[in-house]
């Protein structure tokens, strides 16, 4: 097992002070496996095993859930974090500060099998299977968005959209936005199973020749999304 929080700075404002110290992402990993050895007999055996494995990534800016937008009289936020301001364009002034990004990657694999070993002359005889489980639990990189604003200094022209003049710290002063945009996109659950069977002989023909003997049955199963958000469209499908 695996934990490693870390801390950084994320955003660049008067609220990244000592009182968000909390870390701007953690790693956790997870790896176990338990097996079972039965002899039912002198001449069979059956082995069980179970395999686990977790790995988890989440990133969030330090201003999450903190209640920036509100201080800041933005109503109609689409999350609890800081926006996104980026000031452009010709003038003295050209910058950015930025909330950080917030991600969550979340991935389980499970994997059960059972094989039974049967020996009977002069076959030895193996046969099992194997499910393969995945799961993704998942949201897009920086998911969360309470609302990106573009000066660029487009308001404060000679005339407008000439291209002369103009300065977007003005049109900052002016509350003039060029552009602006918010997201909020939730997690997803992605999940895949492939079972697989064996079934294997090893027949001793000779003392000086064995003839290995078998067939393997592979299931790959598609993803898909637990609560059904995530489709495609395949134009060659008849309705």
């Amino acid at each position: 097992e695996r934990n490693n929080p870390a801390s950084g700075s994320s955003f660049d404002s008067p609220w990244n002070n000592s009182q968000y110290n909390a870390p701007d992402y953690d790693i956790s990993s997870v790896n176990t496996q338990v097996s079972d050895v039965w002899t039912l007999s002198p001449n069979v055996i059956n082995e069980f095993r179970f395999g686990f494995t977790r790995q988890g990534n989440w990133f969030y800016p330090k201003t999450l859930g903190e209640g920036v937008p509100q201080a800041l009289g933005l109503t109609y936020a689409k999350a609890d974090v800081a926006p996104n301001v980026n000031i452009s364009g010709t003038g003295p002034c050209c910058t950015e500060v930025a909330a950080g990004t917030n991600a969550i990657y979340v991935e389980n694999s499970f994997e059960p099998s059972d094989v039974v070993t049967m020996i009977r002359g002069r076959h030895i005889l193996k046969f099992g299977g194997e499910l393969l489980a995945y799961q993704d639990n998942s949201t897009p990189w920086g998911n969360i968005n309470a609302g990106t604003f573009q000066f660029t200094g487009v308001f404060t022209q000679s005339a407008p959209f000439s291209g002369v003049g103009g300065l977007a710290y003005a049109d900052f002063l002016l509350g003039q936005v060029d552009s602006w945009s918010a997201s909020n996109t939730p997690i997803v659950g992605m999940r895949q199973k492939s079972p697989q069977f064996f079934v294997n002989d090893d027949f001793k023909v000779r003392p000086n020749l064995t003839l290995n003997l078998g067939v393997r049955y592979e299931i790959h199963g598609g993803w898909h999304e637990i609560a059904n958000r995530i489709g495609d469209f395949d134009p060659t499908i008849i309705n």
